[in-house]
């Protein structure tokens, strides 16, 4: 990009040079342009969001051209652009960024984001939402949200400018923008690229998909190919319509009847040129017996019964004569606004309508399955529309506006399929198609041949046997042996199907001697009995655990069904029927084979001589146990086609997301169409599509770090088949190098994912070998643990780390992750670390306790491939790097010898070291020693008497008391405690090395004593006569006491071998005053006479020698080896003369006085 052109101008210019200088600065500018939307880049921007969030992207973007369709943005926004990016904008968010690099396969560390106050004003003067610049992305107000899925998506396609413009050759500034109307989820969702054509418009109510594929019949689209004989509106397109607000109730088939019976005037003529029984012509309404060309069919009755039967207004046979059934079937589908008129319905083949119609039915519901399908690929169920989604409807909602585009030719149902339009019946073709006659009356011979009536031999041996009383088909039988009636040659019953489909005829009776003469109608002749059976193919037999040939259908149910006798059929009978369903419907036991028992809900014998019915099938098949559905047996067969609801579908450790499955039965089994979407809980999601028998797709892998990622997958028999080996490429996910994973099914049938990994985790020089796992309770395992060669790394030693490879849900990131434990390998360190390894980055990191020489104390140490920050910590918000770092820090304290205790920091240093970090503090106070008290007499005190008092007592004659004084001058002293306080000191130490330790510095030493003089004067009391007794105390005190303060600074000096020696001289003096007192109470008594005298004393006796200058000067000294050395007798006391005998002599004066 081009150098800034804007430079800051000198603020000390003169004023007309400031204002040329800032007109200068408005005028010159770096010019930024702003990209068309129109561009390629934007399309390509446009498809990797709309694909955001679905499946990751490999793709090359486009580099941004040095030219394009730009316009120009104004200087002072192009101003407001480049100093935002001079400021280098914000990282993206973690979690935010691991979701990009997934979808892009690229790493996005440098892109940077914007969102701001200028952001919102840049984005909205350029009328959008977000632009980027380079590999800066700039966002409005509220558009930026981490973790929304709306913003996400934002964000993906300024990711592809970013990628675009990293790769281009533009060296402009260039705004590449989103239109924000690309991303804005209203009611309507219009898809675009591969959507194109489909809209789903919750404002209308519509739903708009591209085409709607209608099946042909004979080469004619159904519903949309004129046709003639039809006449109602047919579909074109664009064709839109609205669904049924109801289920469907017709009844075209009798609008098709009453309007036959209404205009059956050619039908009439026809049968009046038909030739009616010779036996009858002389009768007032003929009877006819008229036989349908190559069918086993004869209608009898009079002209006025043969206009009413329905074989003549719905045809059982073709335009060729031979057997087929017709439905009165709607041209252009009722369920597609067809009209219930005669306009629009036909007589179409049976069998064909029944396909045309599920097919219309499936292929609406499927497009509007796939239009929802779409818009959820495309986010649009998100915010408001949360609400509106539907995973897979069950069937076409009612009520719901349809358009599509353009209406095309679909499934072909055949070239042949037999048709009849009402005007080819009410014109009697059905007797006469062009020149082939249809419908004919039976002459005479024939009518013998067939046993209608007797022949001039007598009875026939060969009669009829009509499907019911009213039936026109029939059975020609044999009965010459009446204990073994034939058909087609072959005794009734001697092979399966002979006689009647769906049937084993077990026995046949026939009453012998019948006479039809002497017969009454409806007149019992026989029976047939047997039991139901059928469906003949090949079935999955569980119990073999391969697939056998058989019947796939049985009823434990004997059924036993009456010959009786009616006039029109000569020495035939028709087969009452009547009493099949009551039969069928009260069976012990129905089994489809291969699917499941069954519940019969309807039965009976058709018009195509099968027995047929209807039941309820409940699933035993594993793919939908216990699905109910509705089983039919046929002439056709077995039919089942059923749609398999997506929440009945069980793929055993697969989880089914989404399907459209239908089963039918067919020859080789159950047939299945329609395809499934399934996952794999943290594995992946594969897809299948029916195939028939089979169902065959693939599964993709959810992780982009194996190769191939993904594998073919196919159920059969019941199990699936798969397998394969995924080998685990190197570098997708940091840490993880290479292995192999087998893929498969066990003998239980469970999915198995097993195999080996190999991880080189930072700082490792080869590769760990972990295992490869998956249970469904947790997933897929992709773990180990890590034994670390830590030679080359420092303080670690006996390092592993368990790893194991985890998915986060949020980014939908997998990454390689652990954590561990080391131990400290530095002598006199001790602990443990804790290790976490995330997506290539490792930290061990921990507390340790320290013991190295004399230090002891804690250590937190950290290794890493992170950067450090400024705090010195490891910075995980950023790459990790290829190379390590370590740092580490912690404290302890250090004894230097026996009385100073420093403490300092310790850190780790890059030469492995672990070394004093700072100065070594030592503590504010160290006491040296406690305090200690002495004593020492100064000058002795002699004896003083002196008399008290005298009394004459009678008989004992005069007692005399004298009180005595004596004792001592005293010095005392209490010396210490002593502490060394304020100390500043250089210490010199390697950590390790105590013998290496000096100190160096200054300190106070606070030496407290408290030394004085104390007066000690002891008295006493004495008598004159021996006969007298004198009890009491007198106490005599006076002491002073001077508090020295012995602080002084001094020099510290400290070596391992010299240790710490202090020199003191305690100095201190005052002027004080001794105090003497007397205290106590004295009482003389003589025996007989008692107490005779008493005293009491509590006073200060004397007070003397103020202006005292009395000191004292005590040596000492102290080494931490022996403590304290002070001698009390070498302290020097200095006081002035004390005249003992004159205080005494006070002191008494004061007592007598």
């Amino acid at each position: 990009m081009a150098e800034r052109a804007v430079k800051q101008q000198e603020t000390r210019a003169e004023p007309v040079q400031a204002q040329a200088a800032d007109l200068s600065a408005r005028q010159t500018y770096q010019p930024v342009y702003v990209e068309s939307r129109r561009s390629k880049y934007e399309g390509e921007a446009r498809r990797a969001a709309a694909n955001f969030d679905r499946a990751p992207i490999d793709f090359q973007p486009s580099p941004l051209g040095a030219a394009g369709q730009r316009t120009r943005l104004g200087p002072d926004l192009s101003r407001k652009l480049t100093r935002e990016l001079d400021k280098g904008g914000e990282p993206l968010p973690s979690g935010t960024r691991a979701r990009m690099e997934r979808h892009f396969h690229r790493k996005l560390g440098g892109v940077r984001v914007v969102n701001n106050a200028v952001s919102d004003e840049l984005t909205q003067a350029v009328e959008t939402h977000a632009f980027t610049v380079g590999q800066m992305v700039f966002f409005g107000s509220g558009v930026f949200s981490p973790g929304d899925p709306g913003s996400e998506r934002i964000l993906a396609h300024e990711m592809t400018h970013a990628l675009q413009q990293e790769s281009g050759f533009s060296d402009d500034i260039v705004i590449q923008r989103d239109d924000p109307n690309q991303e804005k989820k209203g009611d309507v969702w219009e898809g675009e690229g591969a959507n194109r054509g489909y809209i789903l418009d919750f404002e209308q109510n519509k739903y708009t998909m591209p085409e709607l594929k209608l099946p042909k019949i004979n080469n004619k689209i159904k519903g949309k190919s004129p046709l003639e004989g039809i006449t109602a509106t047919l579909i074109s397109g664009p064709f839109e319509y609205q669904t049924r607000d109801q289920p469907r109730d017709t009844a075209q088939r009798q609008l098709w009847i009453d309007h036959i019976q209404a205009n059956n005037t050619q039908i009439a003529g026809f049968i009046d040129n038909l030739a009616a029984n010779p036996g009858s012509d002389n009768d007032t309404h003929p009877f006819y017996y008229l036989k349908i060309r190559s069918s086993n069919q004869i209608v009898s009755g009079t002209k006025e019964q043969l206009l009413e039967r329905q074989e003549f207004m719905i045809p059982s046979w073709n335009k060729s004569g031979a057997p087929s059934f017709y439905d009165v079937d709607h041209y252009r589908e009722h369920q597609l606004r067809g009209e219930d008129a005669i306009e629009n319905v036909w007589l179409l083949q049976n069998s064909a309508n029944r396909s045309a119609g599920s097919k219309i039915r499936n292929t609406v519901l499927s497009e509007i399955n796939e239009l929802y399908r779409r818009a959820r690929a495309d986010k649009f169920f998100v915010g408001h529309n949360a609400n509106r989604d539907t995973l897979r409807f069950p069937r076409t909602p009612l009520g719901q506006d349809l358009k599509f585009t353009c209406v095309r030719a679909g499934d072909n149902l055949g070239n042949d399929v037999d048709v009849w339009t009402a005007d080819d019946i009410i014109a009697a073709k059905q007797f006469r198609f062009g020149d082939r006659v249809l419908v004919r009356a039976l002459t005479i011979d024939e009518l013998r041949e067939l046993g209608l009536t007797a022949g001039p031999n007598g009875p026939p041996t060969t009669v009829l046997w009509f499907l019911g009383k009213d039936s026109s088909f029939y059975r020609r039988v044999d009965i010459a042996d009446l204990a073994s009636p034939k058909y087609n040659g072959s005794p009734i019953g001697s092979s399966n199907d002979d006689f009647i489909k769906n049937f084993k005829v077990d026995s046949v009776s026939i009453t012998p001697g019948f006479d039809p003469e002497t017969a009454t109608e409806d007149q019992q002749m026989g029976s047939l009995t047997g039991h139901v059976r059928g469906g003949v193919g090949t079935y999955y037999s569980r119990d073999k655990g391969q697939k056998v040939t058989g019947d796939r259908i049985e009823v434990q149910a004997e059924i036993t069904m009456p010959l009786l006798y009616d006039p029109r059929y000569g020495y035939g009978s028709y087969i009452d029927r009547t009493g099949v369903r009551q039969a069928l419907m009260a069976a012990r036991a129905a089994e489809a084979k291969g699917t499941s028992p069954l519940a019969i809900t309807e039965a009976g014998l058709s018009d195509e001589w099968a027995m047929e019915f209807s039941a309820t099938l409940t699933s035993t098949h594993p793919l939908f146990e216990g699905f109910e559905a509705t089983l039919g047996l046929t002439s056709y067969g077995i039919q089942l086609d059923v749609a398999i609801p997506t929440e009945r579908l069980d793929f055993g450790f697969f989880r089914v997301t989404e399907a459209d499955l239908s089963v039918a039965y067919g020859d080789e089994g159950l047939l299945f169409g329609g395809s499934a979407a399934f996952e794999l809980r943290q594995v992946g999601t594969g897809a299948i599509a029916a195939m028939g028998e089979v169902f065959e797709g693939e599964f993709n892998f959810d992780f982009d770090f194996v190769n191939p990622a993904m594998i073919s997958v196919r159920y059969e028999n019941e199990s699936w088949a798969f397998g394969g080996e995924l080998g685990i490429t190197e570098g997708v996910i940091p840490g993880l190098n290479s292995g192999l994973i087998t893929v498969g099914i066990d003998e239980e049938g469970e999915f198995t994912f097993t195999g080996t990994a190999e991880v080189q985790l930072p700082g490792q020089t080869n590769p760990v070998e972990i295992e490869v796992g998956y249970s469904e309770e947790e997933g897929l395992s992709i773990g180990g643990t890590v034994d670390f060669d830590t030679s080359a790394w420092p303080m670690v030693e006996n390092a592993t780390v368990t790893v194991d490879l985890g998915y986060d849900t949020e980014t939908g990131v997998w990454s390689l992750g652990g954590t561990g434990t080391a131990s400290f390998a530095f002598p006199g360190v001790t602990g443990t670390l804790s290790a976490t390894y995330n997506d290539g980055g490792i930290i061990f990191s921990g507390n340790g306790d320290v013991a190295i020489g004399n230090a002891t104390g804690e250590f937190s140490f950290a290794i890493g491939n992170y950067p450090v920050n400024d705090q010195g910590e490891f910075d995980t918000s950023v790459d990790p790097l290829e190379e390590f770092d370590a740092w580490g820090s912690g404290s302890v304290s250090i004894e230097f010898g026996s009385y100073l205790t420093g403490t300092a920091g310790i850190a780790y240093t890059p030469e492995d070291e672990i070394v004093i970090s700072g100065g070594i503090a030592l503590p504010p106070s160290i006491e040296l020693f406690e305090a200690r008290e002495y004593e020492r007499e100064l000058l002795p005190f002699p004896r003083v008497e002196f008399p008290i008092f005298g009394v004459t007592i009678p008989v004992v004659g005069s007692i005399g008391v004298f009180g005595f004084i004596g004792g001592a001058l005293r010095g005392f002293a209490t010396i210490g405690p002593a502490t060394l306080d304020d100390t500043a000191v250089d210490v010199t130490y390697t950590l390790g090395e105590p013998e290496s330790a000096e100190i160096h510095g200054e300190s106070h030493l606070n030496f407290g004593v408290e030394a004085g003089l104390e007066l000690d004067v002891s008295g006493g009391l004495g008598l004159g006569v021996a006969v007298a007794d004198v009890t009491g105390e007198v106490g005599i005190t006076a002491a002073l006491v001077l508090n020295v303060d012995a602080g002084a600074d001094l020099d510290v000096d400290w070596t391992p071998v010299a240790g710490l020696s202090i020199d003191m001289a305690l100095r201190g003096s005052a002027s004080p005053s001794f105090r003497v007192g007397v205290f106590g109470q004295v009482a003389a008594s003589v025996a007989v006479y008692g107490e005779v005298w008493s005293e009491r004393w509590d006073e200060t006796l004397a007070e003397f020698g103020s202006g005292l200058e009395i000191s004292i000067v005590q040596p000492a000294t102290w080494d931490e080896e022996n403590g304290l050395d002070l001698d009390f007798a070498n302290a020097e006391f200095t006081y002035p003369d004390i005249d003992l005998e004159e205080i005494s002599s006070e002191i008494m004066d004061r007592m007598v006085g």
